[in-house]
Formats: structure tokens, sequence, C-alpha cells
């Protein structure tokens, strides 16, 4: 969402591979994974709002993902799946607003194979996600509730390197970077790119 830009820090990536794997580099076919990390914000909540010795800001949470694809050749594939990032926070007194955002994925990636069988990717594409801010701003005096969501498509992109241990089982490790989360009709913030 717009100030809540996210960071995605794969920690790993397990990946099954179809009955067409090939010992040596990366296999045709199918595959699937679970990306499990850390989203991170890219602009504290509270740099957005009046600084950070007034708010208690929580601004990374556990991300999870699961995509599946297809390995047309060993070096280009098609992805598609679902992406969690989590959920950011501001606290402040009776002040609390929480932000989440999740959505599915569409990617082209490209694979260069390294040693004999390890590999670097790296990937493309778009992010189809659903955000919702909740929570109740007060000034003392008076109380807003806030509940809005949106939905939208931003780019993004991510590298990362994959070892597969055995013909139908690997791990690795990967970075993803989600482009304007947000927009000026809900989150007040306007988008955010992230680092």
């Amino acid at each position: 969402m717009r100030r809540y830009g996210f960071i995605a820090l794969a920690a790993s990536l397990l990946a099954v591979y179809g009955p067409s794997a090939a010992a040596d580099g990366f296999p045709e076919g199918f595959y699937g994974a679970l990306n499990l990390g850390i989203a991170e914000v890219d602009t504290s909540p509270c740099e957005v709002l009046t600084g950070p010795s007034q708010f208690d800001c929580d601004d990374s949470d556990f991300a999870i993902g699961l995509v599946a694809g297809w390995q047309v050749f060993r070096w280009l594939g098609v992805e598609a799946g679902y992406l969690d990032l989590g959920k950011t926070s501001v606290n402040a007194g009776a002040t609390e607003i929480s932000a989440e955002v999740d959505g599915f994925t569409l990617a082209v990636t490209g694979t260069v194979p390294i040693m004999e069988r390890a590999g670097l990717f790296g990937r493309v594409g778009t992010y189809f996600w659903d955000g919702e801010l909740k929570g109740q701003l007060s000034d003392g005096m008076q109380s807003l509730q806030v509940n809005e969501s949106d939905d939208d498509s931003s780019l993004f992109w991510g590298f990362g390197f994959r070892f597969p241990f055995t013909e139908s089982f690997g791990i690795g490790i990967q970075y993803d970077s989600y482009l304007d989360i947000g927009n000026d009709d809900v989150f007040e913030a306007g988008e955010t790119d992230v680092n």
C-alpha cells in the first residue's frame, strides 16, 4: 500500500521437480516451491506520520508464498503463485492502525546453470495485490475508525540461487522487490517503490 512498500527476503525455497528432472542443472518440466521469509516495510509508518519518538511501529512480518512453475527450457520458465507479505502496524495510545497485503503473482524466470547442478535465477512479473488498512485514529479528543481496502497490480523483480539435492528436491535463497504498492484512492501516502 502506498506508504507500505515491502521487501521480501525469502529465507528458503523448497522445490519439487517433475519426473523429467535431470541431474545436471535445471530440469525442464513442472516444479512447485514454498517460499518462507521476512517482509520488511521500505518506509517506516513512523516516518510517514510524525516521528518515531511518538509512535511504536512494527515494520516487518513473516512472509509466505506458494509457487507453481513450468521450466520451458533449462534457461526459461514461467511461474504463478500466491504471496502473503504479512502485516505492519502503528501504535500510539488509542491510535492503532495496521496494513496487510497479499495477492497472486505471474512471472517469467531466467536460469543460468553454474557448477554441475546449481544455478542462478532471476524473475520479473506482476503482483496482483489486495491491501487492507484497519484500525483506529485518535487525537485524544475524538476517534475515527478506519477500515479501507484496495486492490491493484504492481511490477516485481527478484533474483536468487537454487541448488537441487536430488532429481525431486532442492533448496535456495532469493530476494524479491515489489514496486508501487498502494495508490492515491485509499492509502493517503501514495505509492511506494521497494528498495
